[in-house]
């Protein structure tokens, strides 16, 4: 079992989610994996600076301001001569992982929409959760505060316990549109990008934000059985404005200080370039990155894991390190 591939090992939890023994082997595996990838992509870490104060041993600086309340309260003695030294502490970091749970990441649906069978180990669900999960062993090993939001037509979360997450991306099989949009602004509401630290965003998703809402006769994605416009060209305007939305919402939460990397799931050749509202995945991406967003897209599964932390070893290197400032003695 110890040989079992990462896809394996979640397909079993998601076959049967009550199986303590699958999931911890799970959780085992996704733990070994981040640790090897992060030796091979170190996160940079954002640091700020403290004054150190302690007993003077002969080396660094006299804090004279702390040595001088010293001696007013316990009397003129080398033993209280109070040293001072200038150190770096890592900030506290955040992490907030948004899932996309539409159906068109799931094998059902793709069996569905193009009459193709496709083994649950290779549905871009599967290689989405798994994502999610190196992420969320690699940076609670870097001791980052981590939580998830899915979204598919609605919005679930934030969820917070590290096996509530697990339990979540376990059971998740598709739950409609691809409605972005609506994940974005519930962070908004939350204040996320006030809990103080960095805070680090990560989608992972199959490309695209839009309605997913059903339009028969036409080239279009229809993830939903929910009626769509009376005709294709308003339901390109609904979608666009999706899509302006999940834009508008990333540049805010950007202008708040939050970092963001995007990693969508490109080796689908059939979505790269479908057309929906108004970009296909490959645009929509273009345009992330120019707004500053780090884009890792992933066009082999077998690439995923590096492509990840690869991504999140770029975003930690782009990270506000606090300099250092002239911190006044008292």
């Amino acid at each position: 079992m110890n040989d079992e591939s990462l896809e394996s090992l979640l397909v079993q939890c998601m076959n049967d989610p009550l199986n303590v023994t699958s999931l911890k082997q799970l959780q085992r595996s996704c733990n070994k994996v981040a640790k090897n990838l992060l030796a091979q992509n170190k996160l940079v870490l954002p640091t700020e600076p403290r004054i150190l104060y302690n007993r003077y041993t002969g080396e660094g600086n006299i804090s004279f301001g702390k040595t001088l309340s010293q001696f007013c309260l316990h009397g003129r003695n080398l033993d209280n001569v109070i040293g001072r030294k200038r150190i770096k502490t890592v900030i506290k970091l955040n992490v907030m992982i948004i899932y996309d749970d539409s159906n068109s990441m799931t094998r059902w649906w793709r069996k569905k929409r193009f009459g193709t069978e496709l083994n649950e180990e290779n549905s871009p669900q599967t290689l989405a959760k798994i994502a999610s999960m190196l992420i969320l062993e690699g940076f609670i090993g870097a001791d980052a505060d981590v939580k998830l939001i899915t979204f598919g037509s609605g919005v679930n979360g934030p969820f917070t316990k590290s096996e509530f997450i697990y339990g979540e991306l376990i059971s998740k099989n598709g739950s409609g549109g691809s409605r972005m949009d609506l994940a974005l602004e519930k962070l908004i509401r939350l204040r996320w990008s006030k809990e103080g630290g960095i805070n680090l965003l990560v989608i992972v998703t199959d490309g695209l934000p839009e309605t997913g809402w059903l339009q028969k006769g036409v080239p279009y994605i229809t993830e939903t059985e929910e009626a769509g416009m009376s005709d294709a060209h308003r339901q390109q305007l609904v979608d666009a404005e999706v899509q302006h939305r999940t834009l508008k919402h990333l540049r805010h939460l950007m202008s708040e200080d939050i970092y963001v990397l995007y990693i969508p799931l490109f080796y689908d050749k059939r979505f790269i370039s479908w057309n929906v509202g108004a970009h296909c995945a490959r645009t929509f991406a273009e345009e992330l990155n120019r707004a500053g967003v780090t884009v890792a897209p992933v066009f082999e599964p077998s690439k995923m894991p590096e492509m990840v932390f690869k991504g999140a070893h770029e975003l930690s290197t782009k990270m506000t390190v606090v300099s250092d400032q002239t911190i006044e003695n008292i």
